[in-house]
């Protein structure tokens, strides 16, 4: 049997596998959870920025629909295990990589995790700061400060964010749990409120996508069909 002391390299607490009993998370904090992940701003981002390449509403929907279907079959093959046995993903790919290869997927996974938290902390930073300049009438606004090419408001805001990331990181699952199901019931309510605005007025305008007629030619050649080209 393997030594469980503070020397051994292959173990520590977070590697444990999770018991029954420490299992608290039921079928309603997972689905909270999937419907936070599916309302988000770069959701909403991806969608807009494929309409404004030339796609309609709904091949812009269903592309970032089929994207997250596509991602979502592996990710539920690989949690199936963990599910089933309580076991994180670096042990699991200790199966398949063996006990020092298993590091690497592990490294892998753990930089595409730290660029997306910079995505989304800086989009949630941005978010922040619109939304005090719309109340404070751009007061948050400013030159950009040299090097980061940012002025001190948007830099304030993603500091923010990141640091209340950073709080419910070190309070474990279960302050996300908490959060995801606080949070719930607005998203609900938000989109409810968004839907009921799609019988009253248009909220999708044609005019983002008056600049390619068609998809396909993007599609086929991009660079000749000016996807590539900038802003015009």
């Amino acid at each position: 049997m393997t030594s469980r002391s503070a020397d051994n390299p292959l173990w520590n607490s977070d590697l444990e596998p999770t018991s029954a009993a420490q299992r608290t998370w039921t079928g309603t904090h997972y689905a909270a959870l999937w419907v936070s992940m599916a309302v988000s701003v770069p959701a909403y981002m991806l969608a807009a920025g494929l309409m404004s390449e030339g796609m309609n509403w709904w091949q812009a929907v269903l592309t970032v629909f089929l994207g997250n279907l596509i991602v979502l079959v592996p990710m539920v093959l690989v949690g199936h295990a963990g599910a089933k046995h309580g076991i994180p993903y670096p042990v699991l790919a200790r199966t398949a990589f063996g006990v020092r290869g298993a590091m690497l997927p592990a490294i892998l996974r753990a930089i595409v995790a730290c660029g997306w938290f910079g995505i989304q902390t800086w989009l949630g930073g941005q978010a922040i700061y619109t939304i005090l300049n719309v109340l404070t009438g751009n007061a948050m606004s400013g030159d950009p400060l040299p090097v980061l090419g940012i002025n001190i408001g948007q830099l304030t805001c993603f500091l923010l964010f990141w640091a209340l990331h950073i709080y419910f990181i070190t309070k474990g699952t279960d302050s996300i749990r908490w959060m995801r199901r606080s949070r719930r019931h607005s998203c609900y309510c938000r989109a409810l409120r968004w839907c009921g605005g799609l019988t009253a007025r248009p909220v999708v305008s044609d005019r983002c996508c008056r600049r390619r007629p068609s998809l396909w030619p993007a599609v086929k050649e991009p660079a000749s069909s000016g996807w590539f080209s900038g802003p015009r």
